[in-house]
């Protein structure tokens, strides 16, 4: 089980990160547990490089996707739709889309 540190000795186990959001140099950490969104002055680059590249991945440049919470996704055009298990919707970059179908093809959903 990994944990992230935040600042201020802050911990979250990262099984209870459904995704992180960017809003300029803060990050959102939208979470199972409550509270459910924790914001930490940490660009989202800087909270990503904390956590495992196996379970998380950077879909745009403002989120990251718990692999683990995702329940389908669906291509269309250059990007992918992708639904998580409380119905949230997202959409991958054109450019970021390739590397979204590789890291998730050998894991089945």
């Amino acid at each position: 089980m990994e944990t992230l540190v935040l600042p201020g000795r802050k911990t979250i186990e990262s099984e209870q990160i459904v995704y992180l959001e960017s809003d300029s140099n803060y990050t959102i950490i939208h979470q199972t547990s409550l509270p459910q969104k924790i914001i930490t002055a940490k660009s989202l680059c800087y909270v990503q490089e904390a956590l495992d590249p196996k379970h998380f991945i950077r879909i745009n440049r403002q989120q990251v996707i718990n692999i683990n919470c995702i329940t389908s996704f669906w291509e269309e055009k250059d990007t992918v739709n992708i639904e998580i298990f409380n119905g949230d919707l997202f959409k991958t970059s054109r450019r970021r889309t390739s590397s979204f179908l590789n890291s998730i093809s050998p894991i089945e959903i």
